[in-house]
């Protein structure tokens, strides 16, 4: 039976404080800890909980469990938050039995509406929907799945096997494993014979700094191509016709007019007098439009609208049409964000004239706000009807780089531990020369490219050398991961030796990395090499060990007074939120006004708020849902055990992700992934990751940052800079050389 078709029971209420019943499902909260009390005991085991409901005010609901002393902290659980037409599903155990529950409903006054089912799930239920999660996600038969099943058991025990099932059953939602259906941009047939009730004429600008022919002959083309043919064009062009001749635009429609300008707003302003038409468009020379979309923009002029918008994607010449945005599910409440309209726009021609008198318009930017908030009738067409081409702008002054933080891995020099646990010598680069191919295509080893076998302590200008590359294509700052355990340190020569040397001048900022170390890397879950301890005493003699390296001047601030602190697993605390107090606290005592903390989305952690912190940030592989396809790759080794995923599809994926809720947050992506270095036939493999792909994924990053994320969070993270074992490295190497680099500082400046 599938864990989502099971029947639920709702909770009875037997109990309230601090709350008034309205009716059935909605409540009002009286004071600042109300409680509800619900009926029944439960027997230990398994069970899911569905909280479902709304809240004007944001609430996170928190389970407490009686086990028959009392409710307390230490048996509680967080359900999940309760804002706007939230579903909140979570699979409890109850380890021993319970008396009675409580549910806490968040610490504030106010109206909100709440249901709460429960069910008990047995261990062959548990089993069967892990059991067909995976099979959904590998599209393997039963048989293959079984044997991968009984292989890993074998090599993890029986505890590690259970474990994955519980994560399968937990963080696996049906919709996050949905079938896969690629970005196409399709063209329609030109619309024929239609019988217009309203027949606009349309003004048609392209103004242009600086010419390329390629771009705008396909841009020209796409209008002078358009099923709906009433329109005039006009090109606003610096230098003298004779350079645009080659393009054959002449016709009765397109005219020509020399500028002297050197930015669109000012060229607007010369042109405004001349246009005739109803309706105003401001079309880019590298951007193009669908062939029907002078058509669509008819249909909604005729209900006499001020300004017409529709949806977009981008365009590269060897990606094709990628990154679509789907606009219609931000249009809420009647508020438009110009952010999320963008600069493809018709409006009325009176009320272009109007906008352009406006002092206070500087800029093209300023300009399409002021149009934004001057229309009284505002239509949405929602068609990807506008095509933006991901290149750097050609106008001066006009780009706004993108900052990419990308995490950066210490372990390339030997440490006495990893002598005894590894054997002597033992660096990142030792596992990096040993792999080998798992199938036909399939690239492995990754041999680096200039900067060789690096040594990150023997090697005394090597951080330098890496510094310089970075900041030549693009890379803003490093992100060391921060081994630290109980107060030992492990890897730390390398970030000292950076603090040490303020000739290298670079951003950088710290990950606490604060798992356990274990023999992972040969499949062996079960022995542990070095043990993080949390407690209270221990999380926070952390901060006081880092506030140094927080201090330096180097280190990334977020509004520039917050160091950016990230956490590596949250859920490993017992109390993240009041850890975050005590260090913001701690902090602020030695003389840093705020500290932000972000916390690392792995594991199955989605929502820093939860844990009190300031912002979450991505970091794929982790939260990323792909059809396995390991049965379709030629040549597989006879005894692999892993996973094969489509990069591609894991960047389509992304591009159409969206924030599942109201905090801050930055996005991440990742170069490839290939864990065969340390897993040999166990890896999971991303196979099909290129360049073109890691470009595409990055532009559609940084056009969600610079549409959603403020000013102060303009950030991306990379993984990474150097995970040569795990395939995912911006370094150069022998394959790709600096392609990946390239791509980066391309994206960084795309327009």
């Amino acid at each position: 039976m599938m864990l989502g078709m099971i029947s639920l029971k709702e909770l009875e209420v037997f109990d309230l404080i601090g709350l008034i019943r309205q009716d059935n499902n909605k409540w009002e909260s009286t004071t600042n800890d109300p409680q509800i009390y619900f009926k029944g005991a439960f027997k230990k085991g398994w069970y899911r909980l569905e909280c479902e409901g709304s809240s004007e005010d944001l609430r996170f609901l928190k389970l407490y469990i009686d086990y028959g002393n009392g409710f307390n902290e230490d048996n509680s659980v967080v359900i999940g938050k309760l804002d706007h037409n939230n579903s909140n599903t979570k699979p409890i155990e109850f380890k021993h039995d319970v008396s009675s529950l409580r549910l806490d409903p968040g610490d504030s006054h106010g109206v909100f509406s709440l249901k709460c089912n429960i069910k008990r799930i047995s261990a062959l239920q548990i089993w069967i929907q892990a059991f067909l999660s995976f099979r959904q996600l590998n599209k393997d038969t039963n048989s293959v799945l079984i044997t991968k099943v009984i292989k890993k058991w074998r090599q993890n025990g029986f505890k590690w096997l259970w474990n994955k099932a519980i994560t399968l059953m937990a963080n696996r939602p049906e919709y996050q494993v949905r079938g896969y259906e690629p970005y196409k941009h399709i063209e329609e047939s030109n619309v024929r014979n239609y019988d217009y009730s309203y027949i606009p004429l349309y003004s048609i600008i392209i103004p242009i700094f600086k010419i390329n022919e390629d771009y705008l002959e396909k841009c020209l083309s796409s209008i002078l191509n358009q099923s709906y043919q009433n329109f005039e064009l006009f090109i606003l062009g610096r230098g003298n016709i004779n350079e645009y001749q080659s393009l054959k635009f002449n016709n009765s429609k397109s005219t020509f007019v020399h500028t002297d300008k050197d930015n669109i707003y000012e060229m607007l302003l010369e042109i405004s007098e001349k246009i005739n038409g109803d309706y105003t468009i401001i079309l880019q020379q590298e951007d193009f439009i669908a062939n029907n979309t002078l058509h669509y923009i008819t249909l909604k002029a005729k209900e006499k609208a001020d300004l017409i918008f529709t949806n977009e994607d981008r365009y590269m010449d060897n990606a094709g049409f990628f990154a679509p945005f789907s606009k219609e599910e931000y249009l809420v409440n009647g508020k438009i964000n110009s952010k999320i309209v963008g600069e493809f726009i018709a409006i009325d021609t009176m009320l272009f004239r109007e906008v352009l008198t406006f002092d206070n318009n500087k800029n093209y930017s300023g300009f399409l706000m002021q149009c934004l908030g001057t229309a009284k009738n505002i239509q949405h067409i929602p068609k990807f009807l506008y095509h933006r081409r991901a290149i750097e702008s050609m106008w001066p002054k006009s780009n706004s780089k993108m900052d990419i933080i990308s995490f950066y891995l210490p372990q390339f020099h030997a440490i006495p531990e990893n002598d005894e646990w590894w054997g002597k010598g033992f660096t990142e680069w030792t596992n990096v020369k040993k792999a080998t191919s798992l199938f036909s295509g399939h690239y492995q080893p990754h041999i680096p490219g200039e900067l060789g076998y690096y040594n990150l302590v023997e090697d005394k200008d090597i951080q330098d050398k890496q510094i310089r590359l970075a900041k030549s294509y693009g890379v803003s700052g490093f992100c060391y991961y921060y081994y630290w355990f109980d107060g030992k340190r492990l890897l730390e020569k390398p970030l000292n030796a950076f603090l040490e040397n303020k000739n290298l001048d670079f951003p950088f900022c710290i990950c606490w990395a604060n798992e356990s170390w274990t023999r992972r890397w040969d499949g062996q879950e079960k022995e542990v090499l070095m043990k993080q301890v949390h407690n209270q005493d221990s999380d926070r003699r952390f901060i006081e060990d880092v506030i140094p390296v927080l201090k330096d001047e180097r280190y990334i601030r977020i509004n520039n007074d917050s160091p950016l602190l990230l956490i590596y697993r949250a859920e490993l605390f017992p109390d993240l939120k009041a850890t975050v107090e005590f260090w913001k606290r701690k902090c602020w005592e030695e003389g840093i006004p705020n500290l932000h903390v972000c916390m690392v989305q792995s594991f199955g952690q989605i929502d820093p708020t939860i844990y009190g912190c300031d912002s979450a940030v991505e970091f794929p592989p982790h939260g990323i849902y792909a059809n396995e396809i390991s049965k379709t790759i030629p040549d597989l080794v006879p005894d692999f055990s892993g996973n094969i995923y489509d990069y591609r599809e894991v960047v389509d994926r992304s591009l159409q992700k969206r924030n599942s809720g109201d905090y801050n947050w930055f996005r991440g992506t990742m170069l490839s992934w290939d864990n065969t270095a340390r897993r040999k036939s166990s890896a999971n493999v991303f196979n099909f990751a290129s360049p073109i792909e890691y470009e595409k994924w990055l532009v559609g990053l940084v056009d969600y940052t610079r549409r959603f994320n403020e000013k102060e969070h303009q950030l991306i993270f990379v993984n990474a800079w150097n995970e040569w074992a795990e395939g995912t490295h911006l370094e150069p190497d022998q394959r790709h050389g600096y392609q990946y680099l390239e791509a980066t500082k391309r994206a960084t400046l795309v327009r």
